[in-house]
């Protein structure tokens, strides 16, 4: 789901600006979510743990900026495989952040996950780009993102984290749409419903993925969202990764494997 809200982005992108399709599947998910919310109620939707939404929120609207702009500015595959560098970031924000003791192991990882980085944005030639900045700062804010959605799901609902986050989204949205506006046509206005229930699948699974399972187990799952946007690319769009790119996809996922791997050994050890 996530490869082919990607494809509705990059699609829609060559004809609208990318907050503007930001505000429009948000519009279209808060629409998607009214029907829970009315069904548990007002009441249902209260918490304590309104800051924590309230960074989620911004963090999460700094991040989908990001994130639309590359996917509409760059090849499908591309973006997606600079994404995934979110996990070498998490490590980083987990000893910032949470005083995670990293071994030697993980640190070889990590490093060697950013080498492949550099690859993929290949800076100091033509393919480094404002929209491969953008995908990496997209990353950056994803993995922050993570770590809030593992502490919400222990005690929020996936509608609660959903609804907040969209109500955040669309406030920061709203004025830069108004600015950039282009008129969407009826076509476009239906691939942005697909990209908003895509969107909204995509984020539910997800959170419903950290709550009931291990991240050990989830994280090599979620590299399958590369090998759909491969083909959503080649067969839709026509587009051909370049060497450099596969390269460092390769290296960029083999290091953060090999750290979801020494972490679930340093937790086997811990239990």
């Amino acid at each position: 789901m996530f490869a082919v809200m990607s494809a509705t982005v990059h699609d829609l992108g060559q004809r609208l600006p990318s907050v503007e399709i930001v505000f429009f599947r948000t519009v279209f998910l808060l629409m998607l979510l009214i029907p829970i919310v009315v069904r548990r109620g007002v009441l249902g939707m209260a918490t304590s743990r309104w800051k924590l939404h309230l960074l989620r929120g911004c963090i999460g609207a700094m991040a989908i900026q990001c994130g639309f702009y590359a996917i509409a500015n760059m090849p499908i595959a591309d973006a997606t495989a600079i994404t995934f560098s979110r996990a070498l970031f998490i490590t980083i924000l987990a000893i910032i952040f949470l005083g995670e003791k990293v071994g030697i192991h993980r640190w070889a990882a990590t490093i060697i996950g950013f080498f492949g980085i550099l690859i993929m944005l290949k800076p100091g030639t033509n393919g480094f780009s404002v929209a491969a900045i953008a995908a990496l700062a997209g990353a950056a804010l994803v993995a922050g993102l993570s770590i809030l959605v593992r502490i919400l799901s222990s005690t929020e609902r996936n509608e609660q984290i959903m609804l907040f986050s969209a109500i955040i989204n669309l406030c920061v949205s709203a004025p830069f749409t108004w600015y950039f506006w282009v008129e969407p046509s009826a076509t476009d206005l239906a691939i942005l419903v697909l990209a908003a229930v895509t969107g909204f699948g995509a984020q539910w699974s997800m959170i419903e993925g950290f709550r009931v399972g291990e991240a050990s187990a989830l994280a090599p799952i979620s590299y399958t969202r590369l090998i759909f946007a491969l083909i959503i690319g080649f067969v839709i769009f026509g587009e051909t990764p370049g060497f450099e790119m596969l390269l460092g996809s390769v290296i960029v996922v083999a290091a953060t494997l090999y750290t979801v791997h020494r972490e679930s050994i340093v937790k086997r050890r811990a239990d």
